[in-house]
């Protein structure tokens, strides 16, 4: 239901686009001008995010810049005005953009610049309330808290990186990584992060991997500078879980923050993937486009952290050994493995970022066209 109440509002928001040439009003067609004001150059989520949405409005033929979060107003302002913006998206994350009243009297500052000010929701704390009264628009990626959408608020899908697969040979790509094809290969991904419980899961595992020598995992679990103290702390409890049962030779443990190439490619060679969230989040799973983007069926838990994936997944209650039971049950089912593949290639070509750039490009011209209205 919800999905059809934004189709239907994206519709009617055309619709008044088309209706504006009735009052003389003049809606630009001219490559968008698009500023994103996010994390930049450091091993982050929202920097890997805002890095594939700029490429694909490059790829679209629009202009499309980064500028780093802890830019000072006055050199983002600066910076602003030198591009020539007509738009700027903010990557609102608490965490990373200053308090409350100077974001405010920089936004101010923007629009009397005349620069639309957009604002993707990446988590909500209650200071948005007051912040969302003096953005034009804001973007959220699953519901709010706080806001219901309307011509204001709205949602768009996080989208999946695009990746090219058909020239790739199985064979080969495992080889390149120390794998043969006769192994079995379960692999999961995203940042050190405590509430992750990698070392827990790992060794759970234990059992499926002491089973048979070709059972293999792949830990492709990097630093995140945001906190590298907790992840030195995850990174050594993992490491002593491969040490205690001796695993040196089935587990792959990458801790570098790998190319997304690189990345996509020990993904897209793996049998099946897994994400476990015992908790819920205000956030959507970054690490869980990668999994679509590289063709690979995953499981995951039921936690709010993957509610917009629903196709190519098996999710289980947050309950361990239950996850665990389903991943070694399902790993050894061809049949079922290759049905869920056939539903993420369904997902990968509805989500990858050159698609659903398409609906970030028609929301920005729709809120371009209102201003020159109003």
């Amino acid at each position: 239901m919800l999905g059809y109440r934004i189709l239907l509002a994206l519709a009617l928001s055309f619709f008044l686009c088309s209706r504006l040439d009735s009052q003389d009003i003049s809606i630009p067609i001219e490559p968008l001008r698009v500023g994103y004001w996010s994390t930049k150059d450091i091993r982050c989520g929202i920097a890997i995010y805002t890095q594939h949405i700029v490429k694909a409005l490059k790829n679209g033929g629009h202009k499309a810049f980064i500028y780093a979060h802890n830019l000072s107003a006055q050199e983002l302002i600066k910076q602003a005005k030198k591009d020539a913006l007509n738009i700027i998206n903010i990557q609102y994350e608490p965490g990373i953009m200053p308090p409350k009243e100077i974001l405010a009297q920089i936004i101010a500052q923007l629009k009397k610049e005349n620069i639309c000010v957009f604002m993707t929701i990446h988590r909500e704390c209650e200071d948005l309330v007051t912040l969302a009264t003096l953005a034009d628009h804001l973007i959220f990626h699953k519901t709010s808290s706080y806001f219901k959408f309307d011509d204001k608020v709205h949602f768009l899908e996080m989208g999946a990186p695009v990746y090219a697969v058909k020239h790739l040979n199985k064979k080969q790509v495992r080889k390149r990584y120390g794998f043969s094809e006769h192994d079995i290969i379960l692999s999961t991904f995203g940042f050190l992060a405590a509430w992750k419980e990698y070392s827990i899961i790992l060794e759970l595992l234990v059992p499926w991997l002491k089973t048979n020598p070709n059972h293999r995992v792949q830990l492709l679990t990097s630093f995140n500078d945001m906190d590298l103290k907790g992840c030195e702390i995850e990174n050594k409890k993992i490491k002593d879980v491969i040490q205690k049962y001796k695993l040196g030779k089935q587990v792959a443990h990458v801790t570098e923050f790998l190319t997304e190439h690189i990345l996509l490619e020990r993904l897209w060679l793996s049998d099946l993937g897994y994400l476990w969230a015992p908790i819920e989040t205000q956030s959507s799973s970054a690490a869980s486009k990668q999994f679509i983007a590289a063709r690979l069926p995953l499981v995951t838990t039921d936690s709010s952290h993957y509610h917009d994936i629903n196709l190519g997944i098996v999710k289980t209650p947050k309950d361990r050994t239950l996850f665990i039971k389903t991943l070694c049950s399902l790993i050894a089912k061809p049949h079922a493995l290759a049905k869920l593949y056939k539903d993420i290639v369904k997902k990968y070509f509805y989500i990858n970022y050159n698609t659903l750039i398409n609906k970030h490009v028609e929301l920005f011209r729709m809120a371009l066209a209102l201003s020159h209205r109003d």
